[in-house]
């Protein structure tokens, strides 16, 4: 990151997240994906090169599932010059993908004269298939970093090879939220790793799965909803990393020799959510004119003669219909709550309605998405004219159409809707994952954490019913939210043969700035098992500190320019900590010995943070102090 930092300036490098289209678009044999740019400037004499790049798909070929696939990464660039047109010998990159199993070197060219357009990274590279059919996003294949080797007269030694992160944020499609002090709830819209937090074990889980393509025809099946499977407590191991599979959702018929295609499932820690079937298209054949199975069975069309296609996690879709003369009408898509509704005459089925789930119920925050999933899409009817279109489930499901049946909602699991010109893609589904800290035990009867101003202490009092096993009390307390508890205090058990037994600590080293502190109590038994009471939280007001002897200069600054001075009356310090703290992510503490170490440390860590304000704590002989930085 240093060298880094010699080389940009501060203004031009950046990252800007994109979403391709409105939606994932799944192709035969790629999958485009929205991705991170970068743009990368690097010195040539009196000019400037600027190289922008873009991952926009993954593409994959010979699937041989499940024993792997080859896939090729395609990039969109961008080369132009500030100044004179420089003279390079060689400009040319490689994507590096690495998931911590398989590691591939993908090699790309790139015009030495500039210009824009695109070109596929490609070794032939192998990969292990995790779902089948593979539908790979570039996080899931570890392609996180490009390795650019630029050569010319004019290209200092130091950049002809170039390593950069793809992105800061590669799972930029999953949201975080923090429900309480107890809860987190994370919301996938794509596939990605999902790694547990220190002290949570234990979940909810709902996985919706893609929902499934609507049929061809005057008179086609909507397509049914991806299954919706909820599960109430599902353990997980704290700092174990586990894969998140969000099922995409099939494509519309683009003719009538084709049913919609079914969605694909959804998977967490050994729980499938099942993508639903597609809808039958008006063909005489019934492979094609009937819907097919799946989480939420797909709608047939109006010639199907066969039973309705079954649900395994939703509803049945439902059957065509036939009326007077020419009026026919395809069936509706299962959903998660009913089945989809029967063709009735010229008037096409309405999809089933979706659910809800009790994941997102008793939420004190808000939260980017509605409390409804897998609605069925609808089924076509033939005349046109009038209402004979059927609707789809819940408003979220695709509605059929005289031209391309509508698609359903984004990552809903809806089904598409039929159409006599092509039917609607299903959406894509959702995993979402709501965490609560590790169980409480019952032994714990009152604990009571409040700030005294006269010493400006926290007092924290409790009491217990101890059992003779417990052998010690540990105070954690906690700067920089839930997750970041240190140990500020030891207790031993008071055996008194007591009912309930009091016990009594007053924190006198809070942090001069001030703000939210938590607190928690773990309690240790003699064979080493161990308890928490709940967390505590208090607001603790900046306090009259004395005059600081560390410096930090210039303020603001990018890091690379940073200097530390020190005005204590220790002539030489040894075992200097620090670590940086910000509302939303706080860095391990450093070991440095001596000042000079502390201010290279301190500028290769702060020159790779975001910009915005941070904390500097630092420790060092039992003393702590703490400086608002900004980072520029």
């Amino acid at each position: 990151m240093s060298i880094l930092n010699d080389r940009l300036k501060c203004s031009i490098f950046y990252f800007n997240l994109l979403i391709a289209l409105t939606g994932w678009l799944i192709f035969t044999t790629s999958e485009a994906v929205g991705q991170c740019s970068n743009t990368i400037t690097v010195p040539s004499g009196e000019s400037e090169i600027n190289i922008e790049l873009e991952l926009t798909e993954v593409i994959t070929y010979n699937t041989y599932c499940p024993g792997g696939f080859e896939y090729r990464v395609r990039i969109d660039y961008n080369v132009s010059f500030t100044g004179p047109t420089p003279t390079l010998w060689t400009l040319q990159g490689y994507l590096i993908c690495d998931d911590g199993t398989e590691r591939d070197e993908n090699y790309f060219d790139l015009p030495e004269g500039g210009g824009s357009g695109s070109v596929l990274a490609a070794q032939s590279d192998w990969h292990t298939c995790y779902s089948s059919p593979p539908h790979p996003s570039p996080a899931d294949l570890g392609c996180f970093n490009f390795r650019l080797v630029i050569q010319g007269p004019d290209i200092q030694a130091e950049d002809n090879e170039i390593t950069e992160g793809v992105c800061e944020e590669p799972n930029s499609c999953v949201e975080e939220v923090q429900v309480s002090e107890l809860e987190r709830l994370y919301i996938y819209r794509c596939d990605g790793p999902f790694t547990v937090p220190a002290e949570f074990d234990d979940a909810e889980v709902l996985l919706v799965a893609g929902g499934g393509g609507g049929g061809y025809g005057g008179s086609a099946g909507g397509g049914g909803a991806g299954g919706m499977v909820y599960e109430p407590s599902v353990s997980l191991n704290q700092g174990e990393t586990y894969p998140v599979y969000v099922g995409k959702g099939g494509e519309g018929a683009t003719s009538s020799n084709e049913a919609g295609q079914n969605g694909m499932s959804s998977y967490f820690n050994n729980v499938t959510a099942i993508g639903g079937g597609g809808g039958g298209s008006y063909h005489s054949n019934s492979t094609h004119n009937t819907g097919r199975s799946g989480g939420s069975g797909g709608g047939h069309a109006s010639n199907s003669s066969s039973g309705a296609s079954s649900g395994s996690q939703g509803n049945e879709g439902a059957q065509g219909g036939q009326g007077n003369g020419q009026a026919r009408s395809g069936g509706g898509g299962g959903g998660a709550e009913t089945r989809g509704i029967s063709g009735n005459g010229s008037r096409g089925g309405d999809g089933g309605e979706g659910a809800s789930s009790p994941i997102l119920e008793d939420l004190d925050v808000s939260v980017s998405i509605d409390n409804i999933f897998a609605g069925g899409g609808g089924g076509s009817g033939r005349p046109g004219q009038g209402n004979n279109q059927g609707t789809g489930g819940s408003g979220i499901g695709g509605d059929a159409d005289t031209d391309v049946g509508g698609s359903g909602e984004q990552n809903t699991g809806s089904g598409g809707g039929a159409g006599w010109d092509g039917g609607g893609d299903g959406a894509d589904g959702m995993v979402i994952i709501r965490l609560r800290l590790s169980s409480l035990p019952v032994l714990w009867k009152a604990v009571n954490v409040a700030y005294q101003s006269i010493n400006n202490t926290v007092q924290i009092d409790w009491q217990v019913k101890e059992e003779s096993s417990t052998s010690h009390y540990v105070l954690e307390r906690s700067l920089g939210g839930i997750d970041d508890f240190k140990q500020i205090a030891t207790l031993e058990s008071r055996d008194l043969g007591e009912e309930l037994i009091e016990y009594r600590y007053q924190d006198h080293g809070l942090p001069a700035l001030g703000g939210r502190l938590y607190y928690r109590i773990r309690e240790v038994d003699i064979y080493g098992d161990r308890s928490y009471s709940e967390v505590y939280s208090v607001t603790v007001p900046t306090s009259q500190k004395p005059q600081k002897v560390w410096k930090i200069y210039p303020n603001p600054s990018s890091g690379a320019d940073m200097n530390v001075s020190y005005s204590g009356s220790t002539d030489k310090i040894e075992k200097i900590y620090f670590r940086l703290v910000s509302p939303l992510h706080t860095t391990e503490y450093i070991r440095v010995d001596g000042q000079k170490a502390f201010e290279d440390a301190l500028r290769e860590i702060f020159s790779s943070l975001k910009k915005g304000i941070w904390v500097l704590e630092i420790r060092w002989e039992e003393k702590v102090e703490y400086i608002k930085l900004v980072r520029g």
